[in-house]
């Protein structure tokens, strides 16, 4: 009897000492499968919109150092040997083209007057008399 309860005791606790073991079975839930799918289609099309913003600001970054690099280079563009100005010299043919020439070479507000009136025929001023003798407006009637 004595060696029957030993056995009961060392199978009790081997019996305590084994883990329990537990039945697993395969579930598929078809909802669940399709809202995956829908979110990792979902998730896709982020990435591939996060891909299309960022290379879209590395363009718009590069743009504009390129823009502010430009400053610097832009007097080289406009710079010309060309506009070295020399003296005007023409024919004074009818005595007036000496005074624009003066104008052109030298410059001044009264040089430039003077030729203008050596230039143009002045106007004449219309005789006071000849208003006078003008007849009348009569309004029109209907």
């Amino acid at each position: 009897m004595k060696q029957g309860r030993f056995c009961l005791l060392i199978f009790t606790f081997a019996a305590l000492l084994v883990p329990s073991a537990h039945a697993q079975w395969a579930v598929f839930d078809a909802s669940n499968y399709a809202n995956a799918i829908k979110e990792f289609k979902q998730l896709q099309q982020m990435y591939t919109t996060a891909n299309q913003t960022r290379d879209q600001i590395i363009q718009s970054y590069n743009l504009a150092y390129q823009m502010s690099r430009m400053p610097q280079n832009l007097g080289a563009l406009y710079r010309s040997s060309f506009s070295q100005w020399t003296n005007v010299s023409s024919p004074n043919t009818y005595g007036n083209t000496s005074a624009w020439n003066d104008v052109l070479n030298l410059g001044s507000q009264s040089r430039a007057t003077a030729a203008y009136n050596s230039a143009v025929i002045q106007p004449q001023s219309y005789p006071g008399t000849g208003l006078a003798s003008q007849d009348a407006l009569v309004p029109l009637q209907r």
